[in-house]
């Protein structure tokens, strides 16, 4: 199985999002502050199980995305950049700023889903129903604080539309997953399509409504306090 090729720093485009993440946490001036000290930070290993114990993230949101894009991606040697991290104070949770996908991937390479044993069934079943609980709950504050906002701001009733259309979608699927066993023949299969799904929902809120929502400068701490 072919290893991560790794850039020796960040790419230009990395700070610009890890901006745009931490002004959600800690404000734009705060944000741009912890930006400039990580240009100047030093790159460093550490293993991907550590960061992601340290961040406190659920394991599963990791196996919530679907990461074979990004493994492809290493499969054929494309270079990684350094994740962008932000430590608080002691005891407090790592701030993942960027490169959620390509720690999710060096983490799950090798350990897809699918290649579960048999005898794992059981801890499948608790995967599969933890995602899909995370999924429900990610969708329905969407849904309930974060669309409607944005459809009033971006006046984008097409792109908005699509979007409610996927989630049902997702929300199908996992209403299905959630009902059924892992010995059901399309168990597997209709957890590759949600994380197929997802991922698909993913990038396009990436490319397509968030480019909109910063430049409507929607409220988006006032928001994250409602959820």
């Amino acid at each position: 199985m072919s290893k991560p090729v790794r850039l020796e720093k960040p790419q230009k485009k990395d700070y610009p999002a890890a901006q745009a993440y931490l002004a959600l946490l800690v404000g734009s001036n705060a944000a741009a502050q912890l930006v400039e000290r990580l240009r100047r930070a030093a790159v460093r290993k550490a293993p991907a199980r550590d960061i992601l114990s340290a961040s406190h993230t659920p394991m599963a949101e990791v196996h919530a995305f679907d990461w074979r894009r990004k493994n492809k991606d290493i499969q054929q040697g494309r270079k990684q950049s350094p994740i962008l991290l932000v430590c608080g104070k002691h005891g407090d949770a790592l701030v993942i700023a960027d490169g959620f996908h390509r720690l999710y991937a060096a983490f799950t390479q090798g350990q897809d889903f699918e290649t579960l044993s048999e005898r794992s069934k059981v801890s499948k079943k608790k995967l599969a129903d933890q995602i899909c609980q995370a999924l429900w709950v990610h969708t329905e504050i969407e849904e309930q604080v974060f669309y409607p906002a944005v459809r009033q701001a971006i006046k984008d009733d097409d792109l908005m539309n699509e979007a409610l259309v996927e989630h049902a979608g997702a929300k199908d699927l996992v209403a299905q997953i959630s009902d059924m066993d892992p010995d059901d023949a399309l168990y597997d299969a209709k957890m590759k399509v949600l994380s197929e799904q997802i991922d698909h929902h993913v990038q396009e809120e990436e490319q397509e409504m968030f480019p909109k929502v910063r430049k409507a400068n929607i409220g988006l701490v006032a928001l994250a306090a409602r959820a």
